[in-house]
């Protein structure tokens, strides 16, 4: 059992600290659903980067990133759909030395702010949180 943190730690430990309306659910969403959550893995924001070791080798590094994506798909109030992106983003803004199931984090980056991503082809609302948690190495 590895102490990383991965994407199902984040969707168990989301729905013990939000609402979730109909489903959380990782890589994808069901698009006929009013008010759901999909979770994605992303690309780091620096693509160039490449694996991070730290000076010293492997054994010193201590931490990993995981980069996810959070999209909140809820219903066709503008409003309400950007308070839900709001209220999430700020589960993680300023989060430090959190356990997500069985693995430590550290450090959570929401970014700056939620991101909208307009409306689906139903007109639901949905907006992003891109998320980048580190955690053990």
């Amino acid at each position: 059992m590895s102490n990383n943190v991965r994407l199902i730690d984040l969707k168990n430990w989301l729905k013990t600290k939000t609402d979730c309306g109909e489903a959380v659910t990782l890589g994808g969403i069901d698009a006929n659903r009013e008010r759901c959550i999909g979770i994605y893995a992303r690309d780091p924001d620096d693509r160039c980067m490449g694996a991070r070791i730290c000076l010293g080798g492997a054994a010193m590094t201590k931490t990993r990133p995981l980069y996810a994506e959070i999209l909140i798909h809820w219903g066709r109030d503008a409003a309400a759909a950007e308070e839900k992106a709001w209220e999430i983003w700020a589960l993680f803004a300023g989060l430090t030395d959190a356990w997500l199931g069985q693995a430590p984090v550290y450090l959570a980056q929401p970014g700056t702010a939620p991101l909208p991503r307009d409306r689906d082809g139903r007109g639901i609302c949905e907006y992003a949180v891109r998320l980048t948690l580190w955690g053990a190495a």
